[in-house]
């Protein structure tokens, strides 16, 4: 089976691209259900090509699951850091539990390219060490919801914003 992505996914893809030749941080809000991880795949995929290391950063141990089964669906080959997982360090892309890789910033090679899943967390500590741990990077963020739940925006971690398809579209789009 091959994989593709919808329109609308190609069209967040390549907005975040141009986004990315200007600043190096891009925040993609689109609903849940929309497919952020498997275009942020495509996107970790192409840059593999390319020769460049990727991370897809998760805050949930169930998440890992989640990404990796996407990941598969669409034909990266990944490793894996996360705590209980023997991983595959020499994979060009790495989905990895925030908490396993804030505890070994030290120990993996820095990413050319950061995909940050439910990035409304970025503000947190430990998120934010490390995004900071990867200056050199281009960071990706995703997040149905663009806003911290005490009402924070996340303009101060991201440079700019692609707005993914409305619930309405999509509903509209399966029906």
């Amino acid at each position: 089976m091959t994989f593709a992505l919808r329109p609308y996914q190609t069209q967040i893809i390549d907005a975040a691209r141009n986004y990315l030749r200007e600043v190096p941080r891009v925040l993609i809000q689109s609903p849940t259900g929309s497919g952020k991880t498997a275009l942020t795949a495509s996107m970790l995929g192409t840059a593999a090509q390319r020769g460049h290391r990727s991370f897809f950063i998760v805050h949930r141990a169930e998440l890992v699951e989640q990404a990796a089964s996407t990941f598969q669906t669409v034909g990266i080959n990944y490793g894996i850091i996360a705590a209980g997982y023997r991983g595959n360090p020499f994979a060009p892309v790495q989905i990895a539990s925030i908490d396993t890789l804030k505890n070994r910033l030290d120990r993996v090679p820095a990413p050319a390219l950061v995909g940050w899943d439910e990035c409304h967390h970025v503000a947190a500590a430990g998120w934010s060490r490390v995004m900071a741990a990867y200056p050199a990077a281009k960071h990706i963020g995703l997040t149905a919801t663009p806003w911290r739940l005490d009402g924070t925006g996340l303009g101060a971690h991201f440079d700019r914003m692609v707005r993914g398809p409305s619930v309405r579209w999509l509903i509209d789009l399966a029906g």
